[in-house]
């Protein structure tokens, strides 16, 4: 069964440019930090790839779900754009991301209950991020982005419980 990974509408575009290094610094973590985009995709396709050795369903889910990830990246980088920013992989604090966060489990369920937790993380990034940022676009963004997050989690749920 197709499990639901994306809303089934487009992202809000980011349609002004003005420099605000607050909203930078926020949309940098959620682009490349320990939870963050950047992190999913790397640990997802790591994982999609370790599952497709015993469950190739598991895996197919896994890497649609690491590609909605990529477009959640091209968004957040065209945002960090718009404010004034440069989307090179750093935190805030200006710290490279380092794949050696991401999660190497090779076990099966411990694979889908990391993802699951991280996506609880990613959801709450989100939520919080959102409601610091007065640019309705940009919290549009967020806001969608999120529930997209909250669809991930979902699955993992499901892919949890065999469903």
């Amino acid at each position: 069964m197709k499990k639901e990974i994306k809303l089934d509408c487009p992202y809000p575009k980011i349609t002004r440019s003005e420099n605000n290094p607050f909203y930078v610094s926020l949309l940098q973590n959620l682009y490349a930090n320990d939870i963050s985009e950047l992190q999913a995709i790397l640990q997802y396709t790591y994982q999609a790839n370790e599952y497709s050795k015993s469950n190739s369903d598991i895996a197919r889910t896994i890497m649609q779900i690491a590609l909605v990830e990529m477009d959640h990246l091209a968004e957040l980088a065209n945002a960090i754009t718009c404010f004034g920013g440069n989307p090179q992989f750093k935190n805030s604090k200006g710290v490279y991301y380092n794949a050696k966060s991401a999660c190497y489990c090779t076990e099966p369920t411990g694979i889908l209950l990391q993802d699951l937790q991280d996506e609880k993380r990613a959801v709450k990034a989100y939520g919080d991020a959102a409601s610091m940022i007065q640019d309705h676009t940009l919290k549009s963004l967020l806001i969608h982005i999120q529930t997209e997050e909250r669809l991930h989690q979902r699955a993992f749920e499901e892919l949890l419980l065999g469903e």
